[in-house]
């Protein structure tokens, strides 16, 4: 999560709430996890950076590691 301008759109946010569920969840040392349910599936993805739960609107960014494990 990035800082975000007041009035800038966030693309990622924008398209995520009109076709999924999120549930914001907080583990034992504070890591901040999303659950994205919708379409049949459940996503679960890890958030690092500003917290959500800060007062400042945030950006969201997306990065896939691991993936030269994936077939």
């Amino acid at each position: 999560m990035g800082s975000r301008a007041p009035g800038e759109v966030c693309d990622i946010y924008e398209k995520t709430t009109s076709i999924c569920r999120i549930f914001h969840l907080t583990d034992t040392s504070g890591r901040e996890l999303l659950l994205l349910k919708g379409n049949g599936c459940v996503v679960q993805v890890r958030c690092t950076g500003m917290s959500l739960l800060a007062m400042e609107p945030v950006r969201m960014r997306f990065l896939i590691d691991g993936g030269e494990s994936l077939e």
